[in-house]
C-alpha cells in the first residue's frame, strides 16, 4: 500500500516539474457503481489529485492518483456457504487514470483514457440469523483492476470545472462463483469537481 502511494507520488511530481505547461489540482466526487438488477446501488465517493499537461491546441494528458469507494446492497445471497438476509460489501480502490482532454469549443471538453486501480480494502456487513456479522471478503475480489474512462466536462473558470465519466472496467474482478452472481467487472458513473492551482 505504501509502495502504491509513494510510486504516484514519484510520478505526479515528475511530471509536474518536466511539464512545460502543467498545473496541479485536487478533485472530488459522487460516483455510482452499475452492477446491474441484482443488487441496489449505493452512491460512493472519490478524491484525489491530478496534473494537467497541454500537448498542443486544445489536446491536453491529466495523469490523476484517486481513492474511490463503492458499495453495493443486495438480499437473499450467499457468502461463501452461508445464505444471508442481506448485506452490503463495500470496495476502496486507489485508481491511477491517465486521461487525454480535447477541448470541442471554448470551456467545453471530451475525455478518454486508461486507468489502472489497486483494491485496498474490503468491507462486508450482513444480517445473519438476526445478528449482524462481518465476514472476511477479501479472497473473494482481484487485487488489480484495468479498464477505460469515457467522459465530457466544463471549465467555468481557469480553476474550477465540472465533469462526468463513465468508467469501463475490463478485468474479471470475481474471485468466486457467489461474487460473479452479481459483480464481475467494474462499471462506474461519476461526477466531480476540480480545482486547478
Amino acid at each position: 500500500m505504501n509502495k502504491i502511494i509513494l510510486a504516484v507520488l514519484v510520478v505526479f511530481i515528475a511530471v509536474h516539474v518536466q511539464g512545460q505547461e502543467a498545473k496541479f489540482g485536487l478533485k472530488g466526487g459522487a460516483n455510482v457503481s452499475l452492477f446491474g438488477s441484482k443488487v441496489d446501488t449505493k452512491v460512493g465517493f472519490q478524491i484525489g489529485l491530478f496534473s494537467k499537461i497541454k500537448l498542443a491546441d486544445k489536446w491536453y494528458v491529466q495523469p490523476e492518483a484517486l481513492y474511490l469507494e463503492q458499495s453495493v446492497k443486495r438480499d437473499n445471497f450467499s457468502v461463501g456457504s452461508v445464505v444471508v438476509d442481506n448485506g452490503t460489501i463495500k470496495l476502496s480502490f486507489i485508481y491511477v487514470p491517465v486521461v487525454v482532454k480535447y477541448y470541442l469549443v471554448n470551456q467545453l471538453y471530451l475525455e478518454s483514457g486508461p486507468q489502472v486501480g489497486f483494491l485496498i480494502d474490503t468491507k462486508a456487513t450482513v444480517d445473519y440469523q438476526g445478528s449482524t456479522v462481518e465476514p472476511d471478503v477479501s479472497d473473494e475480489f482481484k487485487k488489480v483492476d484495468f479498464g477505460f474512462n469515457f467522459g465530457t466536462g466544463y471549465d467555468f473558470s481557469e480553476q474550477f470545472s465540472l465533469g462526468i465519466r463513465y468508467y469501463v472496467g475490463i478485468t474479471k474482478m470475481a474471485n468466486s462463483d457467489y461474487v460473479k452472481d452479481y459483480y464481475n467487472r467494474n462499471s462506474i458513473l461519476s461526477l466531480s469537481a476540480a480545482y486547478t492551482f
